[in-house]
Formats: structure tokens, sequence, C-alpha cells
């Protein structure tokens, strides 16, 4: 049964369940909670309803590496005895179809939870205290339990002259380039970097993979890791593997040039930066609720995904433990 509607005490808008973020994770624990149960419910998302991984993430990467298959067919077609003569990547054209496929995932926005009787607040929400939520208008509302789904962003490693670079994160390499890059530097070898490693070596770039650790995939099995690698060697990728980037600066040509340590330098046109990603609790007030971290920065949780707050979970990206 549905969620219920809200209650309005003293001024303040109460939940029985506030969501705070309305990605993959938020977005179904809300939904679950209203179909499942009586329970009051609430969501707020400050950007879109779908989160990192329907807009920035899995579903506009797949819609690429689906063009990007097309254009590597293309240049082996002569092998079947097909003759493509030129093969040009429309870049702009290959983002028109990845928004069609993004609004054919989620169309409706709000309109499904707010059939199931969930409150959708389209703002940014921040947690001030044990059971109190301020939006980004200035309303405040308060919460029996609260499930922090916030999600995670990428992270700069310290190597020295990078931060402040305008390299790409997968958002830019997804939105931001008007064509192909000559070449492309790929610093981190897990899932995202060697996503994009494979992706933009099918449109066409020269793509060197850099990572740190003794094989692509770090936390993966090492045979398939080193498949991989093989796979993406035979695609024309450059691999650098237990490969230490002791600097980065910009080239004369205003390209990138990453100094590996004993293997000389890596110059290319773009710079695309995937070496982890970090929980993102920035803007709430986590000791105030009494939600400890550990020295990583992620949230000390229960088996349940309960914090040290015992009425405040956290789910998804934000607990850190995929990341």
């Amino acid at each position: 049964m549905g969620s219920g509607p809200a209650v309005v005490s003293q001024g303040v808008e109460r939940f029985d369940v506030f969501v705070i973020g309305g990605g993959g994770t938020g977005s179904e624990v809300a939904f679950q909670l209203a179909r499942r149960s009586d329970l009051r419910v609430a969501i707020a998302e400050r950007d879109r309803l779908g989160g990192e991984c329907n807009h920035h993430g899995c579903v506009p990467t797949k819609a690429m590496l689906r063009s990007a298959r097309i254009a590597a067919l293309a240049r082996d077609a002569g092998r079947f005895g097909v003759r493509v003569p030129r093969v040009e990547v429309d870049l702009a054209a290959v983002r028109e179809r990845v928004r069609r496929v993004i609004d054919a995932q989620s169309g409706e926005g709000a309109a499904p939870f707010e059939r199931m009787g969930v409150r959708v607040f389209l703002q940014e929400a921040r947690l001030l205290g044990a059971h109190r939520v301020e939006l980004a208008d200035g309303t405040q509302v308060e919460a029996a339990r609260i499930v922090l789904a916030t999600g995670a962003e990428p992270t700069i490693p310290p190597v020295p002259g990078l931060r402040g670079l305008p390299a790409w994160t997968n958002r830019e390499a997804i939105w931001e380039p008007d064509r192909v890059p000559g070449s492309l530097a790929v610093l981190g070898a897990g899932a995202i970097g060697a996503e994009f490693a494979q992706l933009y070596a099918r449109f066409g770039a020269r793509v060197t993979l850099v990572e740190l650790l003794p094989q692509v995939l770090p936390t993966e099995d090492p045979e398939a890791a080193a498949e991989l690698a093989r796979a993406l060697e035979d695609e024309g990728v450059r691999v650098e593997v237990g490969a230490r980037t002791e600097r980065v600066d910009r080239g004369d040509d205003g390209g990138f040039v990453l100094s590996l340590e004993g293997r000389g330098e890596v110059r290319a046109e773009r710079l695309l930066v995937a070496t982890g990603r970090r929980p993102v609790f920035d803007g709430h007030d986590l000791a105030a609720a009494g939600v400890e971290l550990d020295a990583a920065g992620r949230p000390v949780l229960t088996d349940t995904l309960r914090t040290t707050a015992p009425h405040i979970w956290v789910a998804g990206d934000a607990t850190g433990e995929l990341l």
C-alpha cells in the first residue's frame, strides 16, 4: 500500500522516511517503501531523478559503446568483403542518441513516485541534525528515519601538477568533446577507465591506459584482467600497468604530458582521470546527526547499512563499499 500524506505539525512537515538522493538506489528505496508499506515517504534530488548512473554513467556509456562498436565493425568491414572507404564519428549525433536513450529511461520523472504517494523535492537537501533536513529553498522538514543515498564523485590523485588542469572525468568524457581527440591518456584502469579507453579507441583515438597497480581492473581476478588487457591491446590501446605517474604537465601544443617513472612520457591531446571515487557527504552535518565516518571517509555501517545514528541509513555508492 502506498504512503499516506505527510503530517504537518507546528509548521514543520514530517515524514516517516526521508531519502536524500534520487539516484538508482535512493529511488528504489523510496519507491519500494511506498509500495510495500503505509509509511509517509519523501525523496529529494538536487539534479535529476536517476542520478549518476542514468545520466552520466552506466546508461550513456553503454549507448556510446554501441556507437563505438559500430565504428569498429565498419573499419573492419574489408575483412568480410565489404568496402567502407572512410569511417567518421559524429560525436554530436552520438550524444543526441545518448540523450534519447536517457529520456526513454527516465521520461516520466517524478510522476511514478507521486502516483505511489511519495513526496518528491527536486532540490538539494542537507542533513542538519538527528531528524532535521533542510531544503535548498530554506524549508525544513523532520523525519523519523533518514536514508542517505548521496552517491559518489571522482577523486583526483595527488599527482604533482595534476590538480587544476582541465582533465576529464566520466562526465566531461561523455558530454564535453565536439570531436574525437587524436589521442587520449586515461589515468586509472578500473571499470570506468577501461570502459572509456575501449570506447575512445573504437572511435578512432590513440589511447594510452595508465595504471599504478600491476593489472587493469585491480580489484578483479588476475586472469580475467590479463585477458582484458590483451583485448584492449588488440584494439590498439597502449596499456601501461605498474606505472607510477610522477607528474602531469601541459605541453607546448596544449595537450597533456604524463611523466611515468622509469618509462618516459605519455603525450596526449586529452586526459581522462578515472582513479577512483569517494562518497559525497558535503554540506551534511553528520556530526550533529551522530553519523561517524572511518579514516577513509566512509560511513561506519552495520550489516543492514545502519549508521552509528540508529535512525539513519546509508545506501548505494555513498557506502564506499564498491568504490
